[in-house]
């Protein structure tokens, strides 16, 4: 039986900061149960992706080759 489909909002900005370069942000709201979640990382909204939705995270980049 194929999984229902789970719909999720992400948003991606660049807070500024005056005295240097603008800081990465991102949340994430769950259309379902309505909680939103922060990140502060490219890497940990990755990796929470991954884990909502059970994609195995890969420890080390793939070899160029």
């Amino acid at each position: 039986m194929a999984a229902k489909p789970h719909t999720y909002i992400v948003r991606v900005w660049a807070e500024p900061n005056p005295g240097g370069p603008s800081a990465w942000r991102a949340s994430v709201l769950d259309t379902l149960s309505r909680e939103r979640y922060y990140f502060s990382t490219p890497q940990d909204l990755a990796r929470f992706l991954q884990e909502i939705e059970g994609i195995g995270a890969r420890e080390d980049p793939p070899e160029e080759g």
